[in-house]
């Protein structure tokens, strides 16, 4: 259709709907065959829509002949002998009451859902789980879609600032803070391996085979880690 409109944006999103089915069962009995008429509901509101009115609750009422109200669901238009007619879409479904009749009726509402990422999550893999893939598969696979979508993160090389807990010159353990201070106070590495067997077996810890070995190794890795140190620092 074409209008003297111009269009200024458009905009696309899908929506999910949660629909729901209600079956319902109508057995006549003699209470059919008696004519009832259904009062106005309170507090109507009318709006400007034809013969429709309004109720707190939500509920939209027509008026029917006189003094019945039906609730309606809907509008539509239609062409009868009379013309053109608009035409309400009842709560109830129609029937034709007869002696042990029975009537079965359907009613789908829907409702528009705004759910979040873990249901969407979770339909996803409810579908891959139908198809037959592992957990490993499918988690390689959306795995690989986050990556696209979201990429990685920007390297930034930090310097040390030297001053927190295990920086240079400041190690963690009792152990290698009294390497550091053998090695600043001028010992030999040699001299210091049996300082630190002696230190060791002074503080309660165990020295004998495998352990000495794990003792030398330990002084030989911290006095080369101090020389490069000091190395660097000279360049500087």
């Amino acid at each position: 259709m074409k209008t003297n409109f111009q269009k200024i944006s458009q905009e696309s999103r899908i929506k999910t709907v949660r629909e729901t089915t209600e079956t319902v069962e109508h057995k006549c009995s003699s209470a059919c065959f008696r004519p009832e008429k259904r009062p106005r509901p309170k507090k109507l509101r009318r709006v400007n829509l034809g013969d429709v009115y309004v109720a707190p609750d939500g509920s939209c009422y027509s008026k029917r002949g006189v003094g019945n109200w039906v609730e309606v669901l809907g509008l539509t238009f239609g062409w009868s002998a009379e013309g053109f007619t608009l035409i309400w879409e009842r709560a109830e479904q129609l029937h034709i009451h007869s002696p042990g009749g029975r009537t079965i009726g359907k009613y789908v509402n829907e409702k528009e859902i705004r759910p979040d990422e873990k249901y969407h999550f979770i339909e996803a893999a409810k579908r891959e789980k139908q198809k037959g893939r592992r957990l490993v598969e499918t988690e390689r696979s959306y795995g690989a879609i986050a990556k696209e979508i979201i990429g990685l993160a920007p390297k930034r090389s930090r310097k040390s600032k030297g001053i927190g807990r295990g920086a240079p010159g400041a190690p963690r353990s009792e152990f290698s803070r009294e390497v550091v201070r053998l090695k600043t106070k001028g010992v030999l590495e040699s001299v210091a391996i049996e300082a630190m067997v002696k230190w060791s077996r002074d503080h309660g810890r165990p020295i004998a085979g495998p352990f000495k070995t794990s003792i030398k190794q330990r002084v030989k890795r911290g006095y080369r880690r101090l020389k490069k140190q000091d190395t660097q620092m000279e360049v500087l």
